[in-house]
């Protein structure tokens, strides 16, 4: 291991012979997303993450964490503290999130750089402000952590979800009876938050996914965004579609705004396409033929 690495170790266990495709690569991606997302709301260094070849019949997925981009002079004192740091902050809210299983505390009070959080039944966490901040804020962040715990509660093999970091330690365990919980919507992000509606907005298909429970992906306004459509008729007639990247959809989408404080504005943070009223297919380009004088 490099002079600058961590690593952070996630071990599926139950009867896990085989795994679902789904799950793997689900919680591959959210799992790398929830890294790059803390990571930059820490305004870290560029974080290189990559896998380490699995062990002959394991699901033990090691993920080898490395900054690439440290000034040379704050190598030794930032790069391998702050990994240590990040690895700390992610520890910090899957528990925040096994804590609370998405309802919003009862009491917060601030102690310091610390806040401590009690939830529904009485019981108290401390935390670093930094982890609740990122809870409360971000969307990304959330929807990764719902869609992993959805995809490991959808795969009835798995009786555990386990955290180690390099040296074996475990930092963190959900076992089968948290998983409901933890894929439940975040109510802390609601605080603060307001919705707005555009009527007959143009989307153009970046991503296809045909379940309803997943996110499309969708060029907004110059920018990519990914969605829920949850316009059941839509779905219902999924099959009289025919469709595909590039295509144009018509419908209604409604946008989740948080206030930021830095910006001192709304920012855009969940959408979702509640109503679809037409779709137009792609319009192809049209060979140029030039002919000479």
């Amino acid at each position: 291991m490099s002079q600058h690495e961590n690593g952070l170790k996630v071990i599926f266990d139950g009867d896990v012979s085989g795994l679902n495709s789904e799950v793997l690569i689900a919680n591959l991606i959210s799992t790398a997303n929830i890294l790059q997302e803390v990571n930059k709301n820490l305004k870290g260094p560029k974080l290189e993450i990559y896998i380490k070849p699995f062990a002959p019949g394991s699901f033990t997925i090691y993920y080898g964490l490395l900054f690439s981009s440290v000034a040379s002079g704050l190598v030794g004192s930032l790069s391998r503290g702050g990994l240590e740091y990040l690895i700390h902050v992610i520890t910090q809210l899957f528990k925040l999130k096994q804590f609370l299983k998405g309802k919003k505390p009862v009491e917060v009070i601030q102690e310091g750089n610390d806040i401590r959080i009690k939830n529904n039944y009485g019981n108290v966490l401390v935390l670093d402000h930094r982890v609740v901040d990122q809870y409360k804020n971000s969307g990304p962040i959330n929807d990764s952590l719902n869609k992993m715990f959805r995809t490991l509660e959808e795969e009835e093999k798995i009786d555990s979800f386990q955290l180690f970091d390099q040296d074996d330690k475990e930092l963190f365990r959900a076992d089968r009876t948290d998983f409901p919980g933890m894929r439940t919507k975040n109510e802390m992000l609601l605080e603060d938050a307001k919705e707005k509606t555009i009527n007959n907005a143009i989307l153009v298909v970046y991503r296809i996914v045909f379940a309803e429970d997943r996110k499309w992906a969708f060029v907004f306004q110059d920018t990519i965004i990914s969605a829920y459509i949850t316009d059941h008729a839509f779905f219902e007639h999924l099959n009289d579609y025919r469709f595909g990247n590039g295509d144009c959809i018509e419908a209604d989408l409604k946008i989740l705004q948080k206030y930021d404080e830095i910006a001192k504005a709304y920012i855009n943070i969940d959408y979702e396409v509640v109503k679809i009223h037409k779709i137009e297919p792609r319009k192809e380009q049209k060979k140029l033929e030039f002919h000479k004088d």
